[in-house]
């Protein structure tokens, strides 16, 4: 179960951390290692600036990858994802209306919404 995640756009990676119930009871969490880091080129990670967990605990990671060059876009990655890999689905293109996407929610219908810091929040299924 993913309970808490970050994500770090200029080494373009997300770290997951274990359920924060096995942690009760430490100040502060002091150096906790992560239970998963999702990085590197098969990713499809680009300014990766926001999080959503489905679920079936896949993340949806937001990317506003147009602020270097790149695509806005969402990926997509299955539960208990790890290392080097390629997500499993990406939102992307032009009928999206991803515009610096930077937040994600899921609802409890699975609906997707995305904000977009460069105008509007779009709902996905």
């Amino acid at each position: 179960m993913v309970n808490a995640a970050s994500v770090n756009g200029d080494l373009d990676s997300v770290t997951i951390f274990p359920p924060l119930g096995i942690l009760a009871g430490q100040p502060n969490y002091p150096n906790v290692t992560p239970s998963a880091i999702i990085s590197g080129a098969n990713t499809g990670l680009n300014s990766p600036a926001g999080i959503a967990v489905d679920s079936s605990n896949n993340l949806y990671v937001t990317n506003d990858g147009s602020v270097n060059g790149g695509a806005d876009a969402v990926t997509v990655y299955a539960a208990a994802s790890n290392g080097n890999i390629a997500p499993s689905r990406t939102i992307s293109g032009g009928a999206t209306k991803l515009d610096l996407p930077s937040g994600a929610k899921i609802d409890s219908s699975g609906n997707l919404y995305v904000v977009s810091s460069g105008g509007g929040v779009g709902g996905y299924r």
